[in-house]
């Protein structure tokens, strides 16, 4: 990678999208036919302006269709499905009238588990609270949230794997962390699967984690291993009593916004110095 590209991408980490690639997201944007794997390679460099991450999203998920000519229709087709789900909750006595629960079971009807019995899967229900957070737009939180899921049950297929992608990256990047972390038996204790499953929703900010996340949608789920040794590296000081497992978890569970930028912005040169790697 030319010493520009790196810097390039470097800055697309940070969240600093250079105006000739805010240009050229809009123009394709506008293209009457999207280039998906154009705005892929776009979103995977650099970071995605907030005013066009709903129809982005919506594009990388394949909630609308590459043809921008009837986007407004095929949302007009999502908005009448929305809302016809919606009543059957509120007819059937099932509806939690407050968002974002409203949203879980709306998913689980229309995949014909409702009347299911099934436990509480507490990392979709963290993926959908975010979800809402980010897009105040009822629908499209929806339906983002519905295809979200499918890169969920990809991430928990890989689970073991991203695991040691994480780990040894750590032990490549940092080897006298890890050999510390090995010998106050911390490799055991890491909320590395609740990171993972929940896409660290419950532990980074929204403006860190949209950063991650517009990578993820992507195509790149490895990118996730990276963000994790990228939190351990940045938040894991030498100062800290490794012996206290309880003081680490809450060191770790829950990262301010400074220290999330930081941790968020090593995750992601580490997967840049990388090559970027998308599955694992």
């Amino acid at each position: 990678m030319t010493t520009r590209n790196f810097r390039s991408g470097y800055y697309g980490t940070l969240g600093v999208s250079g105006i000739d690639e805010k240009k050229k997201l809009e123009k394709l944007l506008l293209d009457e036919k999207i280039d998906l794997e154009l705005l892929k390679r776009i979103c995977l460099q650099f970071h995605t302006p907030s005013m066009h991450r709903p129809l982005v999203w919506k594009l990388l998920l394949d909630v609308l269709p590459v043809y921008r000519d009837i986007h407004e229709t095929v949302t007009e087709q999502h908005s009448s499905r929305y809302l016809a789900l919606k009543q059957v909750l509120v007819v059937t006595k099932r509806a939690h009238l407050l968002l974002p629960d409203l949203h879980q079971q709306i998913y689980q009807l229309e995949k014909g588990n409702l009347f299911l019995t099934s436990s509480k899967d507490d990392s979709i229900s963290s993926i959908v609270r975010t979800l809402h957070d980010i897009f105040p737009d009822e629908l499209d939180s929806y339906l983002i949230f519905s295809k979200f899921v499918l890169k969920c049950d990809v991430i928990r297929e890989n689970l073991s794997q991203l695991e040691n992608i994480m780990f040894k990256r750590l032990e490549v990047e940092s080897p006298n962390l890890y050999a510390r972390l090995v010998e106050f038996s911390i490799i055991s204790v890491l909320p590395t699967k609740r990171w993972l499953l929940q896409c660290f929703a419950d532990t980074l900010p929204l403006a860190s984690l949209e950063r991650v996340w517009d990578k993820m949608l992507a195509g790149s789920i490895s990118v996730l291993s990276f963000i994790g040794a990228g939190i351990v590296m940045t938040c894991i000081r030498s100062a800290i009593d490794l012996s206290n497992h309880e003081l680490l978890l809450k060191t770790l569970s829950r990262l301010g916004d400074d220290q999330a930028e930081r941790a968020v912005s090593k995750g992601l040169e580490l997967w840049i110095q990388c090559g970027r790697p998308l599955q694992v």
